[in-house]
């Protein structure tokens, strides 16, 4: 596995000639943070174009976008141009037989006010999910999704560690069998945002967390992180990767020729070859 600096530069660059070969666009976006521009980052005025459908686009509302939503390596745009059409198309009969595949059983998509949902919080001021569902048996499916991301935060940052603990997630670390050997200073502190996911895999429901194989820093702290539980098996618990999931879903999607050339562009805009 190469270096995630390197493997970085590689994303960049395969995003910046993505966006001058297929967008057709030469001006180059503006980080918020330095004032600098960079071929990775869409103008303002070509945002929406980060979009890869109009169901894509109309699926967050306005205030849900995260601030970096326009970049190219934005992971909530890709969560969103990934998930969106395997919803909407056929009442979500393709991400049903996606996660049916995926988990080795029959999973049908319960359709109501919350589900499927972008940026789920299920308590307010708790942990934000990017994507989540619940299933017509009333199983919960709470996904974390990452791209090109350094990392995954190992500490709780600014909260107070106790409170934000017995407030948001202790309940669930004395409930979940696979926390057993987890203590609040290495939830807090060492594992914080996998662990904050991880911990919604209890029982019939699953933390499933969908990242770049490619990604060192991503892949590395996941695994660390289940190292870290100390037991044998963590069934509700899915890693995923990208480089396989979309070719998964491309096989599922092979009939239906509006969703083939979809997932196709998808793959294209995301999925270098390297």
């Amino acid at each position: 596995m190469i270096s995630y600096s390197k493997w970085y530069e590689m994303i960049k660059e395969h995003l910046s000639n993505y966006k001058k070969n297929e967008l057709q666009l030469k001006e180059n976006g503006v980080w918020v943070g330095n004032g600098q521009k960079y071929g990775h980052i869409l103008p303002l005025a070509d945002a929406e174009k980060n979009y890869l459908s109009n169901v894509s686009k109309d699926s967050l509302k306005q205030e849900e976008r995260h601030k970096f939503w326009y970049h190219l390596n934005s992971s909530q745009t890709l969560c969103v141009n990934f998930f969106a059409p395997l919803i909407n198309v056929e009442n979500g009969k393709y991400l049903n037989d996606l996660m049916s595949k995926l988990l080795g059983k029959k999973i049908s998509i319960k359709h109501e006010e919350k589900s499927p949902k972008f940026e789920y919080v299920p308590v307010p001021k708790s942990t934000n999910f990017d994507f989540y569902f619940k299933d017509t048996n009333s199983n919960e499916y709470f996904f974390e999704i990452k791209y090109t991301e350094a990392g995954i935060s190992e500490s709780g940052g600014g909260r107070t560690p106790s409170k934000a603990f017995v407030n948001f997630y202790e309940k669930d670390v004395l409930n979940n069998p696979v926390f057993k050997n987890v203590t609040e200073d290495m939830f807090m502190d060492k594992h914080f945002q996998a662990y904050r996911n991880m911990v919604k895999g209890i029982g019939d429901n699953y933390s499933i967390f969908i990242t770049m194989k490619n990604n060192k820093a991503t892949y590395e702290e996941l695994q660390s992180a289940l190292k870290d539980l100390k037991v044998k098996e963590t069934p509700n618990i899915i890693l995923l990767y990208w480089e396989e999931l979309v070719d998964k879903v491309l096989e599922l999607v092979k009939d239906n020729k509006e969703l083939k050339d979809y997932y196709q562009r998808f793959k294209k805009k995301y999925i270098p070859d390297m």
